[in-house]
């Protein structure tokens, strides 16, 4: 009898700490981005969904490439005084080429919510069709590391 009693409290000591220790499973929020995501818009393109995300981070600058060599972005951000985008750099996304560099050219803002950067703001460059001319377009990303 004193046996079944250990054997018992072993497996309810057991079942306790089994229960204690798993974590619940959250949904993600309805605007939160699975990590490795990326949902791009440029100009009133329709927005491009991307899982080609990489993310380096070296000391409080944190380089978040989205799409490929053909065509995507590639921004730098800074956490070294507040949250900031030092760079916004976009390579044939909806046909258009450009940059934005803050106190520079274009405009970038920054939030993080999360683990989801949101950045938009406007960057200058060329359209493909018109490579010649500048162009001023509107972006807008988000992107979870």
């Amino acid at each position: 009898m004193t046996r079944t009693f250990a054997q018992r409290a072993a497996g309810l000591l057991t079942a306790g700490i089994l229960v204690g220790c798993s974590a619940p499973v959250r949904p993600l929020a309805a605007d939160a981005l699975e990590p490795g995501t990326a949902v791009i818009v440029v100009g009133d393109s329709d927005p491009e969904r991307t899982t080609a995300v990489h993310c380096v981070a070296a000391g409080p600058l944190t380089t978040i490439a989205m799409g490929d060599e053909k065509s995507g972005m590639t921004t730098v951000v800074s956490t070294a005084d507040g949250l900031s985008a030092k760079s916004v750099q976009i390579n044939s996304v909806a046909g258009f080429t450009g940059s934005a560099y803050p106190d520079l050219i274009g405009r970038v803002d920054v939030a993080l919510v999360g683990g989801t950067y949101s950045i938009s703001g406007a960057a200058d460059g060329s359209n493909a069709d018109a490579p010649s001319f500048t162009a001023s377009r509107p972006f807008s990303f988000r992107v979870a590391c």
